[in-house]
């Protein structure tokens, strides 16, 4: 794979992760080797910046999905299949 092909691959990866991010109101952090990335005009720069800024504010999608876990887990120490 070529470095552009890694790159594109590499800003798509972060965009999900911001879609999802988004929708689940779940604040993820940039780690620190990322930071500098965030500086400029370029797609994952603005992904990264979009990233950072994200609140913490679960949504229902979360609340959804812990309440299934919770569920998921509870089957699983009754021994009661899924």
């Amino acid at each position: 794979m070529d470095m552009g092909a890694r790159v594109r691959a590499s800003n798509s990866l972060v965009e999900a992760l911001v879609a999802l991010a988004r929708d689940y109101g779940m604040r993820v952090s940039v780690p620190d080797e990322l930071r500098p990335k965030m500086k400029g005009s370029s797609a994952m720069a603005k992904a990264l910046r979009a990233l950072d800024a994200l609140p913490h504010t679960p949504t229902r999608h979360a609340r959804e999905a812990a309440e299934a876990l919770g569920a998921a887990r509870a089957r699983r120490d009754r021994g009661t299949p899924a």
